[in-house]
């Protein structure tokens, strides 16, 4: 895939995604792999169906919150067939 985004080739063209990222912030990587991987995706031609979702395991209610919302809008896109 790397190769593809370095050449500029679009390969996913066509393929919708979303992202949920799982992270503890007590670090300093705390989501990039699914930042950069959201975007990754992105440059490479496929559609962000659903927002990044980003859960902190030091706040489990508000990761709970972020997890329904994403798996709802999730479901939401797979119902409407987009």
């Amino acid at each position: 895939l790397y190769e593809a985004d370095d050449a500029g080739d679009k390969p996913l063209t066509g393929c919708g995604f979303a992202v949920l990222g799982f992270g503890c912030s007590h670090f300093d990587t705390f989501q990039n792999c699914p930042r950069l991987t959201d975007k990754l995706l992105g440059q490479l031609g496929a559609s962000r169906r659903v927002q990044r979702a980003e859960v902190d395991e030091i706040d489990a209610d508000a990761g709970d919150v972020s997890k329904a919302k994403w798996s709802d809008a999730v479901a939401k896109v797979i119902k409407s067939g987009k």
